[in-house]
């Protein structure tokens, strides 16, 4: 018999370990989790959540008055008092994570836009003067543009690749290959606009609360939020080991190369290995996947953080590889991964 239930939050994300007979409030509040509430008594309303699978109980002598008729019949729960008889997923706005910052919308100035391939750009946001903007490393921010007919905006999503240590200006990098629409709809809004609205921070990677190496696959510009995690590691003078196994089809695909071959002979924690999947023909490095090379290499794949960014193919495959290779999943840091598991997808 499980000793817990798993509660998926949406849209955060979160997932709660809910022992039984605990309400879902209790369990958030034992976790440390930031969450509305107020009365705990199922009186006001606040801690209200939309049920979207599983199933969740009062106990018999719990009415939820904090609710009206019909969004007790729309699937709403008071969640102070709502307890879990399975695992769920449940509609809960407005609950924080441990460490979690809360998401700010900003205007930041575009202080320039390099290419740094034919089809990869560096983008640099300059912040508002005496704005703090709390982040970690290895989130994402959202670009918001308007949309083609004029009406409201659409928002894209970009890993942040500067550390947040670095506090006066953001780091992006977005690949906008021709066929791309939308992805050179994103560096036309950059190019035409001095000023961008993004909101932040979003996702649950960071660098974790404890001393085990960091094991980081990235594929294309997933190496964004790898460079924030290093940058910011060395920042803290973390003597954790840092092995980056970075995944192109050719040389020119790795637009960090030089920098990094830098940054590696400046701090001996860092290992740096490049991997080409249509390696040019004067290669003599590392050929195939990341994840595979990686593994061979470190056998004992359960004494690292994982972490991982690319495609979302890339993340289920490594994801499935590694657990198959005994990787804790709480060791298995990924945006995709954390989507697909809200959605109940893995």
């Amino acid at each position: 018999m499980s000793t817990h239930f798993r509660v998926t939050l949406q849209p955060s994300g979160h997932v709660l370990a809910v022992q039984p007979g605990e309400s879902v409030l209790a369990a958030a509040l034992r976790l440390g989790y930031d969450a509305p509430f107020a009365c705990q008594q199922a009186a006001c309303g606040i801690c209200r959540g939309r049920v979207l699978s599983g199933t969740l109980i009062y106990e018999d002598d719990v009415k939820p008055y904090g609710l009206f008729e019909q969004e007790i019949a729309d699937g709403y729960v008071l969640l102070c008092q709502a307890i879990p008889t399975s695992d769920a997923h449940v509609e809960w706005h407005d609950v924080r994570a441990p460490g979690e910052f809360a998401v700010k919308k900003i205007s930041c100035a575009v202080q320039s836009l390099t290419a740094l391939t034919d089809d990869t750009w560096r983008v640099l946001l300059q912040l508002p003067a005496h704005t703090r903007v709390d982040f970690h490393a290895g989130q994402y921010l959202q670009l918001h543009m308007p949309e083609p007919t004029g009406s409201g905006t659409t928002a894209r999503a970009f890993s942040i690749a500067s550390a947040p240590e670095q506090t006066d200006q953001l780091e992006l990098h977005i690949r906008a290959v021709a066929e791309h629409t939308s992805a050179r709809e994103v560096i036309r809004h950059l190019q035409t606009r001095s000023v961008v609205t993004i909101e932040l921070p979003f996702g649950q990677c960071r660098l974790p609360n404890n001393d085990k190496p960091l094991l980081l696959l990235a594929g294309g510009t997933g190496f964004a939020p790898m460079k924030a995690l290093i940058e910011s590691s060395l920042a803290r003078a973390e003597t954790r080991a840092l092995h980056l196994y970075w995944g192109a089809q050719t040389t020119t695909g790795l637009y960090w190369h030089r920098q990094l071959l830098n940054l590696a002979a400046q701090h001996p924690q860092l290992r740096y290995t490049p991997v080409l999947s249509h390696p040019d023909a004067d290669w003599t490095g590392a050929t195939g996947f990341p994840h595979l090379l990686a593994a061979a290499e470190h056998p004992d794949l359960n004494a690292f953080e994982v972490f991982v960014s690319g495609s979302e193919a890339m993340a289920r495959a490594i994801y499935q590889n590694y657990l198959l290779r005994g990787v804790p999943e709480a060791q298995f840091h990924c945006d995709w991964i954390d989507l697909l598991r809200g959605q109940g997808a893995l």
